[in-house]
């Protein structure tokens, strides 16, 4: 019987993000703050942070729940360098200006809205984050 209600609960959860626009390319999700109340629920995680491709949570955007090693990777490599303001929603999390987390960004930022990089990491971390982790 929870076989059943998990397989329901993960097709509504496909179903809402099919309509919300997550994982859709060139998709605008018509509301962001619903979004991330949703993915806060379906997601038991202890580490979530959004990255923004433009300052003032606007752009395209993109959800982290664990290590990124390497924003550059072949399937998905369009964050790398690209990001301007960033949501911590769970955990602590440190940023990166190369892949496999050398060159630590400014400190380690906790849940909070961070409008521009700069103000969070310092100077010159606007679109350098090549990698990620929870810590």
């Amino acid at each position: 019987m929870a076989e059943t209600s998990t397989k329901k609960r993960k097709a509504r959860w496909e179903h809402t993000k099919y309509w919300l626009g997550i994982n859709r390319a060139n998709a605008r999700p018509l509301n962001v703050l619903a979004q991330v109340t949703l993915l806060k629920q379906e997601e038991n995680s202890m580490a979530h942070v959004i990255l923004f491709e433009h300052a003032g949570f606007h752009g395209a955007h993109k959800h982290v729940f664990r290590d990124e090693a390497n924003l550059n990777s072949g399937d998905d490599h369009f964050f790398n360098d690209r990001t301007s303001s960033i949501v911590v929603l769970e955990g602590n999390w440190e940023f990166f200006i190369d892949a496999g987390h050398v060159g630590k960004l400014g400190r380690t930022l906790g849940p909070g809205l961070y409008d521009w990089v700069e103000a969070a990491l310092g100077p010159g971390s606007n679109d350098r984050i090549s990698s990620l982790r929870p810590v």
